[in-house]
């Protein structure tokens, strides 16, 4: 280790990386495994992170008639369009139906309706089964705060300490297995180093590439980069899902796809109901097939500025009342009113379904190292689901604790990084924050939404010059860019690999969907470069009953 790292003298049994839903549940869960635990974030735990921004909807089975585990579980794998890990959804169909209350018995206010809870009924759910909370005084844009404080109540009266605004610059090894991280103190830029018996990776997706997002400026991806490194494998890594239909201004809002079961329609520039050329049903879509059409409209030279207009005038005034309160109350204060005014929005890089490779307990495949949330992949395939995200993060940040918690190894008494970062020093950040800039765009442009050879094969050059000007040397700041590189890399290779259109991946040079292509692609690093190859196709099993109580 470098002599300038200090080793603190927090020394939990598991430390988790990651301040979010799935992070906090996975604390909590060892925790009351009787395990020391400890929490690193690169922001505030639980004010930091895409659960924070999250729209405080989750989706599961209950005990309202016809919501089943089975039916969730068959929604799941008819989403992931044959490359959702039916293990996985099982365990998250299965696990779903005691969740919800054992998230309100933690002090998450969901709404009640009767004898259960109040749901919706998104597009690719057979039946209404998606909660929301009831916060009525929370920000639209900040509706996560919902799960995120009553978790924090919870670990601060168990006195489980929050390492805060550190970023992980490597894993550490030692005894045969993960044994800790590196990391940095981002305002003095202090080396230090957190040992532990067991680490558990949450620190979420990679949607912060794309210059159009709805994410948190953070959202690059670091963790997986990590496990990459460590010996992990990745995969789905082309699958990143874009949320339809977001409006830029004068906020930043994602309109919910609720309002169109409810009579709102979608107009191009000339007033058309374009999607009826898309689809006859209208635009009850999932995400992935709603966010291809408006892109394809919007390319076609129907959109307005980027953006098409979704028209609300066909929902009757109870049910935007009722159902969309909140939502017309922030736009009633920019001076929008929805009965009468058409709404701008565009799709924007919302959620990755790509990640780590893990089982249903969050192990790796890494002794040591657990992984749960967004950094997974595997469990949405090719498409995700409304509301189940907040669910994956629950479930199986639970369920990766747990793991974490009854596997931990003893403390070692030496410890190594995995893939030693050196004592170099960081360029000026602007340079950094340029680059950065330079490559969402290029993402943008040639790896989003619609996306053929020659656009992936120029993102893969460029990526790739910039990765030897910036992949080697530097300090912490500039090593953490070129992972960042490393990982826009893998996206866009396996994007490129996958001759065929599934799910969020478009190919508009292979407009078709190939049995052929019923595979995932996995990513793994061989002698410093990546490798990406077709994995075996998983293949689809009953629902796993669970138990989601502490």
């Amino acid at each position: 280790m470098p002599a300038s790292a200090a080793v603190l003298p927090v020394r939990p049994d598991v430390l988790v990386v990651g301040g979010g839903l799935a992070g906090l549940m996975a604390a909590l869960a060892a925790r009351r495994e009787g395990r020391s635990m400890a929490v690193l974030s690169l922001g505030p735990a639980g004010l930091s992170g895409n659960t924070l921004v999250a729209g405080g909807v989750i989706s599961g089975a209950s005990r309202a008639p016809g919501n089943t585990a089975d039916l969730f579980f068959h929604d799941l794998i008819a989403s992931g369009q044959g490359l959702a890990d039916p293990e996985l959804a099982s365990r998250l169909a299965g696990d779903s139906s005691g969740m919800l209350e054992c998230l309100e018995s933690l002090g998450v206010p969901l709404r009640r309706e009767g004898r259960g809870f109040r749901c919706v009924h998104p597009a690719g759910h057979s039946v209404p089964r998606t909660a929301f909370v009831d916060r009525p005084a929370a920000a639209l844009t900040a509706r996560g705060r919902a799960f995120l404080d009553p978790l924090l109540a919870a670990l601060s009266s168990m006195d489980v300490p929050l390492l805060n605004g550190l970023r992980v610059t490597d894993l550490l090894r030692g005894g045969g297995r993960v044994a800790g991280v590196a990391a940095v103190d981002r305002k003095s830029g202090e080396r230090l180093q957190v040992r532990a018996g067991a680490v558990v990776l949450a620190t979420g997706g990679y949607g912060g590439l794309f210059r159009k997002t709805d994410n948190v400026s953070d959202s690059h991806g670091d963790g997986l980069v990590l496990a990459l490194e460590a010996g992990c494998a990745l995969r789905d890594m082309e699958m990143v899902q874009f949320y339809p239909n977001v409006m830029p201004a004068p906020f930043r809002l994602d309109i919910p796809n609720s309002l169109f079961r409810d009579g709102a329609v979608l107009r191009n520039r000339n007033g058309e109901r374009f999607i009826l050329r898309h689809n006859a049903a209208g635009e009850l879509m999932t995400r992935d097939a709603l966010a291809r059409a408006i892109a394809l409209e919007i390319r076609a030279g129907g959109g307005v500025d980027g953006c098409v207009y979704t028209d609300c005038r066909g929902v009757p005034e109870n049910v935007l009342r009722d159902r969309h309160g909140l939502l017309c109350a922030a736009l009633a204060k920019r001076g929008i009113d929805p009965r009468k005014d058409w709404l701008k929005g565009e799709p924007v890089a919302h959620y990755t379904m790509g990640g780590i490779r893990v089982d249903p307990d969050g192990r790796t495949g890494i002794p040591g190292l657990y992984a749960a949330g967004e950094i997974c992949g595997g469990v949405h395939g090719a498409n995700r689901l409304a509301g189940a995200a907040l669910m994956e993060a629950a479930v199986f940040g639970r369920r990766a604790g747990m793991a974490a918690a009854r596997e931990a190894g003893p403390l070692p008494a030496k410890t190594e990084p995995v893939a030693p970062s050196g004592k170099g020093t960081d360029r000026p950040a602007a340079d950094r924050a340029a680059a950065m800039k330079r490559l969402r765009e290029i993402l943008w442009t040639h790896a989003s939404i619609l996306r053929d050879a020659a656009g992936l094969r120029a993102a893969l050059d460029e990526t790739h010059a910039m990765r030897e000007e910036w992949g080697r040397g530097g300090g912490p700041a500039d090593r953490a860019f070129g992972r960042t590189l490393r990982l826009a890399g893998a996206v866009t290779a396996s994007a490129l690999l996958r001759e065929e259109s599934r799910g969020a991946h478009c190919r508009t040079d292979y407009p078709g969907t190939s049995p052929d292509w019923a595979v995932s692609l996995a990513v793994t690093l061989q002698g410093g470069a990546l490798s990406i190859f077709r994995d075996e196709p998983a293949r689809p099993s009953a629902p796993f009953s669970g138990d989601a109580v502490f």
